[in-house]
């Protein structure tokens, strides 16, 4: 790929998915850093009798949370018959949770432990109160950012209306016994984080 999207040069991959591929970018105008997402162009624009009537990108360019990742923008994929969809967001500087608790090992206090995820159970609420689910709940998706360290929710890549029975998203050592059996609603992405809470709690002590 190109080392230039729009108004972004892209630094290096950080990672592969299966609905997307993603980068760390500088703005050529700001010399600020970004996080960039390429996305194939089904799940940036659902076809209109799709049943995923709710994506990602339109949930964030909706979203106004200061706990929920910013987006900034989106753009075409230069190369358009590849058919891909790019959308630019907020850069998390300071590591997932994952990598954060790695890094610090025992440096985390609980009280900062709970003071991250109480700001994930009020992004979590905000998404909730949209009719919607996150339905991936995990480390990974729970962002540190800025000198001020505040945690933001992100991994919005499978997020649905609230009544969902698809048992194939998500991270499922993280998800919630229904979502193997049956339909499950907004109590699934509460035990995620639950789930989240408990591992990271031990990691810390």
């Amino acid at each position: 790929m190109s080392d230039v999207l729009n108004d972004y040069r892209i630094i290096r991959k950080l990672g592969v998915g299966s609905f997307a591929d993603t980068f760390l970018a500088e703005s050529i105008r700001s010399n600020g850093l970004y996080f960039i997402k390429i996305l194939k162009k089904e799940r940036a624009f659902p076809q209109e009798n799709s049943s995923k009537d709710i994506t990602e990108m339109k949930f964030l360019k909706a979203a106004e949370h200061p706990f929920v990742i910013q987006y900034i923008e989106d753009f075409p994929y230069p190369i358009r018959y590849l058919e891909q969809h790019c959308i630019v967001l907020e850069y998390a500087d300071g590591q997932d949770l994952r990598k954060k608790l790695a890094s610090l090992k025992n440096q985390v206090t609980e009280d900062v432990l709970l003071t991250w995820v109480t700001l994930i159970c009020l992004a979590l609420a905000y998404v909730h109160a949209k009719g919607l689910l996150h339905r991936n709940i995990n480390p990974d998706n729970i962002l540190i950012v800025g000198e001020q360290q505040i945690a933001k929710l992100g991994g919005f890549g499978t997020i649905s209306n609230i009544y969902s029975s698809d048992k194939t998203v998500g991270t499922w050592q993280y998800s919630a016994p229904e979502r193997f059996t049956q339909d499950y609603q907004d109590e699934a992405d509460i035990w995620s984080l639950g789930v989240v809470l408990n591992e990271s709690h031990i990691k810390i002590l």
